[in-house]
C-alpha cells in the first residue's frame, strides 16, 4: 500500500490496514486462527492472489504470523480488536440495508456479539452454524437463523 505521507497517527495506522479486505481478514483471524483456505471461506469474494498480498503486507508489518499452516494475529494485531468492534457497531444499522443476497457466515455474530457486549460473560454465542444460532443471554437461550440473529443485535437486543 502507498503511504499518505503525513505525520499523523490516523494516517499511519491506516498505511497497514486500511487497503481494502484487510479489516475483514483482521475480523476473521479476530475468530480464531485459520489455514488460508479457511480464510477464503470467511472472505467470500476476495481473490486469492489478493488475499496472498494481504497476508504478505499483514506478516512484514508485524500483525500476522503463520505457524503450523495458520495465520495468527500477533498481539499488535489483537490491539486492532477495538477496531473492529467500532466498526461493527457504527455498522450496526446499515445491516439490513441491501442485505438481499449477501454471503452470511453464522460465525460473524461473534463479532456483532464481542462489538455489543464487549467481553461480558453473561452474552455468548453457544453455537453457531449456517442454519442457526444459539446465543446465552443471561442463562437464557436464544435460537435463530445467523441473519434474524444478526439484526435482533443491530437494532439493540
Amino acid at each position: 500500500m502507498r503511504s499518505y505521507g503525513q505525520f499523523c497517527a490516523v494516517a499511519r495506522a491506516l498505511d497497514l490496514v486500511g487497503d481494502r479486505w484487510t479489516l475483514l481478514l483482521v475480523r476473521e483471524l479476530l475468530l480464531r486462527p485459520s489455514r488460508f483456505t479457511d480464510l477464503l471461506d470467511g472472505l467470500p469474494g476476495v481473490p486469492r492472489n489478493l488475499l496472498a498480498d494481504r497476508l504478505r503486507a499483514l506478516r512484514a508489518d508485524g500483525l500476522v504470523i503463520s505457524r503450523d499452516g495458520r495465520y495468527r494475529l500477533t498481539v499488535r494485531g489483537e490491539a486492532l480488536r477495538p477496531v473492529v468492534r467500532a466498526l461493527a457497531m457504527f455498522g450496526a444499522p446499515e445491516i439490513t440495508r441491501g442485505a438481499q443476497g449477501d454471503a452470511v457466515r453464522a460465525r460473524w455474530i461473534d463479532t456483532a456479539v464481542d462489538a455489543r457486549y464487549a467481553g461480558d460473560p453473561a452474552v455468548r454465542v453457544v453455537r453457531a452454524d449456517d442454519a442457526e444460532v444459539v446465543l446465552d443471554f443471561n442463562g437464557q437461550e436464544l435460537r435463530g437463523a445467523p441473519e434474524e440473529l444478526m439484526r435482533q443485535l443491530a437494532d439493540g437486543a
